[in-house]
């Protein structure tokens, strides 16, 4: 540009002209340009790092923090669904499980089959079970005690195989008065049946009454059990209740508490309010929610009373959801991802021995990516179709049944192959839930603390 300059105004450059425009001037741009771009490089960067380390380091409120890893043992686990009773169908074949079929019997406002995943003849098989039931007792409340019959007579037994024994002492005379000295037994199983805010107060009370008599018919004695039926309104509610049992478990020498759930909503007056609100799964809309029903039960056990043979369950693990991040699908799965692989690593496990994953996302949206993606994260290897299980995916909507059959099948997972299990629950849209089970206690177990 200068050499342009000097021709065209027919003027000489000096020498310290020359040297500072042809020498020092390029020379300077060129470093200034340099420099420039560095800075903005550098710049980005701390960015980037500063938004990866705000996520990564979970200190957003609500994110359970894990500094050491406490476990409950998994005694004993049951599952009853529209595949059969048992996890054997979900682990075998998993990954070519049917979808929900069309209904026979069940139409929706237009007269069109729904699908639905039915449990056949159930009625057939375990319908004596409400023949002492008083009041009115709705369709899809009937069949929720048929499915659970199977899984609480499964789980029932194998707690009075694991009850103590009590301390025999033979009769003494003092005095002339015959003495016993036998210690009476403590109550040793809590049976506890959640159920909808929806079922009514009468069929609540006979519940209770049903679950004292199926656990005197196994053979347990009054003072060796105790039966509760709570009211919870969601799953996040179930996640929690499991999780202040295991910790009151850790109090308790000889405790063991079996949690049970059933529901169905293979009922006609229920579809048709689901079809009235748009929640119902038709033609039109696909990503609609599918009737389903079933029952399922987690035998909980302290450390004292564990055998070796148990599967030990991580202490859930809850991410709490704000709006703006719920409404970011990279966001949320970078937020989950995060919460999840810094637990891991916790644990000390290698990423290499998770082996199979359950959630309860459907295929429609994005919570199935998300469920894919935290599982990936852990063990970049795992298959996630073939090494996993979606419940609603083929069993249709289960309420409150959902986290405890997921429970059921990694425990009947670990049974069969001795690997651990992760567990996700990315179905309420407010929460993210997650734990794992392993097939054998961690070397630490210890409390984690809130951030």
């Amino acid at each position: 540009m200068m050499i342009l300059y000097w021709r065209s105004s027919g003027r000489t450059p000096t020498g310290m002209e020359m040297l500072m425009w042809l020498g020092v001037a390029p020379v300077a741009v060129s470093g200034g340009g340099w420099m420039l771009r560095s800075a903005l490089h550098s710049g980005m960067n701390k960015a980037l790092n500063a938004d990866i380390t705000l996520t990564s380091t979970a200190k957003q409120p609500g994110v359970h923090k894990p500094v050491a890893i406490q476990q409950t043992a998994v005694a004993a686990a049951s599952l009853h669904t529209w595949l059969g009773l048992g996890a054997d169908a979900w682990l075998n074949d998993g990954h070519r499980l049917p979808l929900p079929p069309l209904s026979s019997t069940l139409r929706d406002a237009r007269g069109l089959p729904v699908q639905a995943c039915e449990v056949d003849a159930l009625e057939a098989r375990y319908g004596d079970v409400l023949a002492s039931a008083t009041g009115a007792v709705r369709v899809h409340e009937q069949r929720a005690l048929m499915l659970l019959q199977p899984v609480l007579e499964t789980l029932l037994h194998e707690a009075y195989s694991r009850l103590p024994i009590a301390e025999h002492t033979p009769e003494v005379v003092v005095a002339g008065l015959r003495r016993n000295d036998t210690k009476p037994l403590k109550c040793s199983v809590t049976i506890e049946l959640l159920v909808p805010q929806t079922w009514g107060d009468t069929y609540r009370h006979w519940l209770a009454d049903w679950l004292h008599k199926q656990a005197q018919q196994m053979g347990f004695e009054v003072g060796q059990f105790d039966i509760q039926v709570t009211v919870l309104a969601s799953v996040d509610a179930v996640w929690e209740r499991l999780r202040h049992i295991a910790v009151a478990l850790e109090q308790d020498a000889m405790q063991q508490h079996l949690l049970l759930a059933a529901s169905s909503y293979i009922d006609p007056q229920l579809l048709a309010e689901w079809d009235a609100s748009g929640r119902l799964a038709t033609a039109e809309r696909s990503a609609g929610d599918v009737p389903g029903e079933g029952a399922a039960g987690v035998l909980l056990s302290s450390h004292a009373a564990a055998k070796e043979q148990d599967a030990w369950l991580c202490l859930p693990q809850l991410v709490v959801l704000n709006d703006d991040t719920r409404q970011r699908p990279a966001a949320l799965r970078r937020h989950c991802v995060s919460a999840v692989t810094e637990y891991w690593e916790s644990t000390g496990l290698a990423p290499d021995s998770l082996q199979f994953s359950v959630h309860d996302a459907t295929l429609h949206g994005d919570a199935a990516l998300h469920a894919a993606s935290v599982a990936v994260a852990v063990n970049p290897d795992l298959d996630p179709v073939r090494q996993g299980a979606s419940l609603r995916a083929s069993a249709g909507e289960l309420g409150l049944v959902l986290p405890l059959a997921q429970l059921a099948l990694a425990q009947a997972q670990i049974q069969q192959r001795a690997e651990s299990v992760l567990v996700q629950s990315v179905a309420a849209g407010s929460a993210f839930h997650f734990s794992l089970l392993t097939p054998s206690p961690l070397s630490r177990s210890l409390v984690g603390e809130r951030v």
